[in-house]
């Protein structure tokens, strides 16, 4: 009884689309010249907010509070940051966080 189990249960994942592998369409969805682009003034907003409000300051900031405080839905505003920004949240946070630290850690220049 066990065999014929664990004989059904091999040949059946043989047949299963769970195994098949990525889906290259998704994968080249990035290329896609058909993605249409996205509104100018989104992409504007993402960046003032992130500017002024610094959200990137709270270490519990989520992608969902993120779209929350901007008024878009998360899943929008995770096609924005990847597509537009060719980042993904983290990357975009870290990224940020970066340029404003290597902003204080240049030596400033006197006037004499």
């Amino acid at each position: 009884m066990m065999f014929l189990i664990t004989g059904l249960i091999f040949f059946s994942a043989g047949y299963s689309s769970i195994f098949k592998g990525i889906d290259t369409e998704l994968v080249n969805e990035k290329h896609d010249e058909n993605l249409t682009p996205f509104d100018a003034e989104q992409i504007a907003q993402i960046e003032r907010y992130m500017l002024e409000q610094k959200p990137y300051l709270n270490h519990l900031l989520t992608l969902e509070n993120l779209a929350n405080q901007l008024d878009i839905s998360s899943r929008h505003l995770s096609s924005i940051i990847n597509r537009h920004f060719e980042k993904n949240f983290l990357s975009l946070l870290i990224c940020i966080g970066l340029k404003k630290v290597s902003h204080y850690l240049q030596p400033h220049k006197t006037k004499k």
